[in-house]
């Protein structure tokens, strides 16, 4: 199980999700020992029992409000689907929505927030399986990835000597793309 290998003392074990908070809390309750981020790294956990923190406590983000007005005449007209508010970023989730009308939607409303929130450089819209989501630029979960891989190198003293990352959605590229800068090809 996941607790075991986190229990060992020899590896360190991190949970790196697009949900809120409360969600990673709740699907990780019982995993004391496993480190997780929310959120694709907006907020981290390096052990349950530890109080969130975020490396982007002073984010402006003048955006927010617009993309929300935006996301919010896509929801009235799309039936089954619905915007999520999280503490970094606003998620449009369709999955629920008829599939060819979604798709459509989607499309219309990422090349819509693109045009719109041109004037902010460091706002990004991504679309991924079922969802849109709006928010900063530099805040995913290969930022998180890097930030995690120093803080064990420093501990350590020096690289580890394995790392497993596993994803499934277009949102985890950062992912293995920070780790293919780090470590290389083999990563």
């Amino acid at each position: 199980t996941l607790s075991e290998l986190a229990d060992d003392k020899a590896n360190f074990l991190m949970v790196l999700s697009g949900l809120t908070r409360d969600k990673v809390d709740m699907a990780f309750a019982s995993a004391r020992s496993v480190a997780c981020a929310a959120e694709h790294g907006f907020w981290y956990r390096l052990k349950h029992g530890d109080g969130w923190q975020t490396n982007y406590a002073d984010r402006q983000m003048t955006w927010y409000e617009v993309a929300n007005a935006i996301l919010s005449v896509y929801t009235a007209r799309t039936a089954g689907s619905y915007a999520t508010r999280k503490g970094s970023s606003i998620t449009w989730k369709y999955d629920d929505a008829d599939p060819e009308f979604g798709a459509m939607q989607a499309k219309e409303l990422h090349h819509q927030l693109e045009q719109v929130l041109s004037a902010w450089n460091d706002v990004s819209v991504h679309t991924g399986k079922g969802y849109l989501e709006v928010g900063p630029r530099d805040i995913n979960k290969g930022t998180m990835v890097s930030y995690i891989c120093e803080r064990q190198e420093a501990a350590r003293g020096g690289p580890p000597d394995f790392v497993l990352c596993i994803g499934d959605d277009s949102a985890d590229e950062f992912m293995f793309a920070a780790l293919h800068a780090r470590y290389g090809a083999g990563a």
